[in-house]
């Protein structure tokens, strides 16, 4: 069975808070949110990538989509059958901020506020996929990640946006 691990920018997206993206990349986060309580999601145990979800959408539910699965993930992220809690080790480096990442010269430069969300797929016990609207990271570490056995999933892949901070 896999996991899902969401960048945040795919629920800013669906909240319609990013601007220049098409509609089919608009379209394509909303409906990935709308059907993605129906696998399993990977979050890590420090509450990370919680507290950047909060920066960017509500967990009041409203009013979009990426706010309606804050919701439904906040209420249910304690429950074994839909949400793996991944326990995470910081490592007080600034470039490799989690022990569970791998010290690869090819990583060298990849975006800190992106390394929860690799650190979270790479200790999952599931075979876990990141999936990624509008964040360059992914697709110029794309070999790198790919390496160490992650399948990143773009949901926008004609976007050619910059690194973005979502």
């Amino acid at each position: 069975m896999g996991s899902n691990i969401i960048d945040t920018n795919v629920l800013a997206v669906a909240n319609g808070r990013f601007d220049g993206i098409s509609p089919d990349c608009l379209r394509s986060c909303q409906q990935f949110l709308g059907t993605a309580h129906h696998q399993r999601i990977s979050l890590d145990d420090k509450i990370l990538i919680f507290k950047e979800y909060f920066r960017y959408a509500s967990p009041r539910g409203q009013p979009g989509i990426g706010d309606a699965f804050l919701k439904w993930l906040w209420t249910n992220h304690a429950n074994p059958e839909l949400c793996e809690l991944v326990s995470i080790t910081p490592t007080g480096d600034d470039r490799r901020l989690f022990e569970e990442i791998p010290g690869q010269e090819d990583l060298k430069g990849f975006d800190p506020s992106d390394q929860k969300f690799l650190a979270v797929a790479l200790g999952s016990r599931f075979t876990a996929t990141i999936n990624n609207a509008t964040d360059s990271d992914w697709e110029d570490f794309s070999e790198a990640i790919e390496k160490l056995g992650i399948v990143v999933h773009q949901l926008c892949p004609g976007f050619k946006g910059t690194k973005t901070e979502v």
